[in-house]
């Protein structure tokens, strides 16, 4: 069960990474802001955050892409991290 959580949760991370890759072609990386939000059926169980991150060079950002399900405080996540300019 919990490896099937983590394949479903790491599939999840990437569709929601690459919808950010397009945002960011589209609107400019310095469009991109952080959100949350929860999956639909039949991924309701889930939930997602995406946290953009400035580093030392004001064209890139750092995105954070993490999908949770059942008790956080469990460490039932995954993080997906890039680096999008």
């Amino acid at each position: 069960s919990r490896l099937q959580h983590l394949t479903q949760a790491t599939l999840l991370a990437q569709q929601k990474m690459a919808e950010s890759e397009l945002e960011a072609r589209s609107k400019g990386v310095a469009q991109l802001t952080d959100s949350a939000g929860e999956f639909a059926e039949p991924f309701a169980d889930y939930r997602w955050r995406i946290a953009i991150t400035g580093t030392p060079l004001p064209v890139v950002q750092m995105v954070t892409v993490t999908v949770l399900w059942g008790e956080e405080e469990r460490n039932e996540s995954v993080d997906i991290i890039s680096f999008l300019f």
